[in-house]
């Protein structure tokens, strides 16, 4: 029979033994998320313990890359073989499949999965390439990203103009600006308009462009199968934006503004119009802006009506992608999964970074921002569904598509030149139409396509393209 001390000992012992088996227990598994969005810093953080707190074998490290450098970053990585485990990218998952960077995630799809997102994310040449699913959207392709315009409600009445009513034609929008540079004498002025990088312009001209059917910055005419940046539209928007300088409506040092002076400008009360993307509201209050009284609007059309629409597409969202070099597949889908469950979904809509892709969910009931239910409202008005190729031949995907803001002079720096007077415009637009046509036809060479596997006869710019269309295409 066993005595008290011995019965202490082997109780000890137990208790050691338990301890050390906990300390040795498996260590876990790391999945690192790489992201460019500084934006979400403290959304990713929450997120990270919320994953960590479900998956308690998983630890997950977010790591955040400025975008100017993060597409260099992630080819050097995958060089490297030294790749995150989970990636966002604004690139079509055809070119990162191609590239060899996104893993199948067929394995994992069941059907419950699948049907929580509108049927189009899944057709060949969108989140599927080959066959097969490589990439979920990471927000919702039916509300335009990048063309609203914003309006300083204190600004317009400070002008003498009624706050509540923004210009809704291109006349209107220069009449105002002009009106409020006037009255301001130097302490505020019509819009803050970026031209540093010269390709930004882009941001503040991108909502009048797609008025005139020339949202995407890379205009291709489907109907025709051919580079569109020598149409006389690109002329009239550029002839438009510099009577509005030539007015004097410009903040001053429009060639020097970047992004955050130009918002800072707006913030602060020292410009009246100013026009970005849907992720501005939460970007205001990051800023520290969180009072600012200002109003958002569909982009001015021209006087004469309007002529087109921002073209939306499923790829034209950013991306979730799951490594090829991940060595955790597993752990690494719970992780992705968990970006669709119902309680990142919300924080991510009432954090105001975007709208769910999911097709059930309520993003007006989570939408806390009253700009951005405003936005919800206003969607449907000022954008269409275009055209994807690859829907009709799945080869159908050339890299110029993608690439075309690389072949410089682009059609923004060409256009931030001419407006501080430096080249012909014009001319510019012809050259590089003719630029990207060779390029155009040189990959449709390499490609083995045909110039037809890109023309849509029955494209109609003031249309949704649908899917029912592309079987009378041709």
């Amino acid at each position: 029979m066993l005595n008290r001390k011995t019965i202490a000992l082997l109780f000890t012992c137990i208790l050691v033994l338990a301890m050390l088996s906990t300390t040795l227990a498996a260590p876990k598994t790391k999945i690192v998320i790489w992201t460019w969005s500084q934006e979400q810093a403290k959304f990713f953080e929450e997120m990270e313990a919320k994953i960590e707190a479900k998956y308690p074998d998983i630890d997950v490290q977010y790591t955040k890359i400025v975008q100017a450098q993060y597409r260099n970053s992630l080819p050097l990585a995958f060089r490297g073989d030294n790749a995150p485990d989970i990636f966002f990218e604004s690139n079509t998952p055809s070119d990162l499949v191609g590239l060899g960077f996104a893993r199948p995630l067929d394995e994992f799809m069941t059907k419950s999965f699948v049907n929580q997102f509108p049927e189009e994310y899944f057709y060949e040449g969108v989140c599927k390439v080959n066959g097969k699913i490589h990439a979920l959207p990471q927000s919702n392709y039916k509300i335009a990203r990048p063309i609203y315009f914003y309006y300083n409600k204190d600004v317009m009445k400070k002008a003498g103009l009624n706050p509540n009513k923004p210009p809704k034609t291109w006349s209107e929008l220069r009449e105002m600006a002009k009106k409020i540079t006037i009255a301001g004498k130097g302490e505020y002025y019509g819009l803050a308009m970026t031209g540093k990088p010269a390709h930004d312009l882009e941001r503040t001209a991108l909502p009048l462009a797609s008025t005139l059917g020339l949202s995407t910055g890379n205009t291709f005419d489907w109907k025709t199968g051919k580079w569109d940046y020598d149409n006389p539209r690109w002329v009239q928007l550029f002839e438009f934006l510099k009577s509005m300088k030539d007015d004097g409506s410009f903040f001053p040092g429009f060639a020097s503004m970047d992004k955050t002076l130009a918002r800072t400008y707006f913030a602060q009360n020292k410009a009246a119009f100013f026009m970005d993307g849907l992720w501005m509201p939460a970007t205001f209050v990051s800023m520290g802006y969180p009072n600012l009284n200002y109003g958002v609007a569909p982009p001015p059309v021209p006087d004469n009506g309007r002529e087109g629409y921002c073209y939306l597409i499923p790829t034209a969202v950013p991306m979730w992608y799951m490594s090829s070099q991940t060595k955790y597949p597993k752990e690494a889908w719970k992780v992705l999964s968990f970006f669709y469950s119902d309680e990142y979904q919300r924080k991510f809509v009432e954090n105001n970074f975007g709208y769910s892709p999911l097709k059930n969910f309520k993003n007006e009931k989570y939408t806390k921002d009253p700009q951005l239910k405003e936005i919800i409202k206003m969607a449907p008005d000022i954008s269409r569904l275009g055209v994807i190729p690859t829907i009709r031949n799945p080869k159908a995907s050339l890299p110029i598509f993608n690439t075309v803001n690389t072949v410089h002079p682009t059609i923004w720096e060409l256009m931030t030149s001419a407006l501080m007077g430096e080249g012909d415009f014009k001319k510019g637009a012809v050259e590089l139409n003719k630029k990207l046509t060779d390029i155009f036809e040189s990959q449709l060479k390499e490609a083995n396509l045909s110039k037809n596997d890109f023309i849509f006869k029955n494209w109609d710019s003031m249309k949704d393209y649908n899917i029912e269309m592309y079987k009378t295409s041709k």
